[in-house]
């Protein structure tokens, strides 16, 4: 098995999940020695190697390619690319850089690919997110991330065979700090400023298990080169509701909340993965419950009991 994106978010999850299934396990990253720990061999790659990695490929032969490099904005403030020069970027290295990678997955004979997709592909629609959606993106990330989509899918025609998972809001311990659930639980501590949106938007948020769990699915599975499956969890979650979860579960904190964070474009009603293909094609069929899974964030994040933050 090789990861991309090896010392990112999901793909430490995806490695330690790996690991105690056994499995052999090459992690691609660039900056492999971030990695640490054992059970696994590192090798120092990048969306911007020239070959795709290929000779690391034909070097390793993994049977299946887990792809989860993604380029990464600088801004303190967020984690995803801004702007028409983020956007730039963002086609160079996560669109061209991945097509790349799956050409060289192919010329290597890898058997099966998985791509980390993103569920900010499909942009804006009125009801929950289909596979079978036009893409809409209007986030340089899922512009980015659709167009490497749409190349996966022609190469599948060619007979690469790989599919990709459209990955929705997903957190867990050891999220990048930027983001929004990281954000609300340091606050549970410190009880910095927390800024929303006024009422109204949602996410679907999955935790990484979760996802972690479709990955290793998708990977083991007959799947229909060229598709695309939902990973969610078909329930959108207003982030005053995620920001009500923390407070019961931390003592009422944090306090210093305010509803005056403009929508941004992406920001909608209806932003719910339609998990019906995942349930059916990978046979996930129960998720972790938003509240659950922040009472184990929490309990994960601060090693003693919630109720102690006084």
């Amino acid at each position: 098995m090789a990861v991309t994106g090896a010392t990112g978010f999901i793909g430490r999850h995806l490695i330690s999940a790996l690991r105690s299934l056994g499995a052999e396990i090459h992690a691609l990253a660039r900056r492999p020695e971030a990695q640490g720990g054992l059970g696994y061999t590192a090798h120092r790659w990048s969306l911007e190697e020239i070959d795709g990695g290929l000779a690391v490929l034909r070097e390793v032969r993994p049977h299946v390619v887990f792809h989860g490099a993604v380029h990464r904005g600088c801004d303190p403030a967020s984690v995803e690319p801004l702007g028409q020069s983020g956007l730039d970027d963002a086609l160079r290295i996560t669109t061209e850089g991945g097509r790349r990678l799956l050409m060289a997955c192919r010329s290597a004979d890898v058997q099966k690919v998985v791509v980390l997709g993103s569920s900010s592909e499909y942009g804006p629609h009125p009801t929950a997110l289909r596979e079978d959606m036009q893409d809409n993106a209007v986030s340089e990330h899922g512009a980015s991330k659709a167009a490497l989509t749409k190349a996966m899918r022609e190469m599948a025609k060619e007979g690469l065979n790989a599919v990709s998972l459209r990955i929705f809001y997903a957190y867990g311990h050891g999220d990048d700090p930027r983001r929004f659930i990281p954000t609300v639980i340091r606050a549970a501590r410190t009880n910095d400023l927390i800024r929303l949106t006024p009422r109204g938007f949602v996410r679907d948020y999955v935790h990484v298990d979760d996802v972690v769990t479709a990955c290793l699915r998708a990977g083991a599975l007959n799947l229909r080169p060229g598709e695309v499956i939902n990973a969610g969890t078909g329930v959108g979650t207003d982030n005053h509701d995620v920001v009500a979860m923390v407070q019961s579960l931390c003592g009422g904190r944090p306090t210093n909340v305010r509803a005056d964070f403009p929508p941004r474009p992406a920001d909608h009603s209806e932003w719910r993965a339609d998990v019906q293909r995942m349930r059916t094609r990978l046979g996930l069929t129960e998720t972790i419950e938003v509240k659950a899974g922040l009472a184990r964030l929490v309990r994960e994040s601060f090693a003693f009991a919630p109720p102690a933050l006084e």
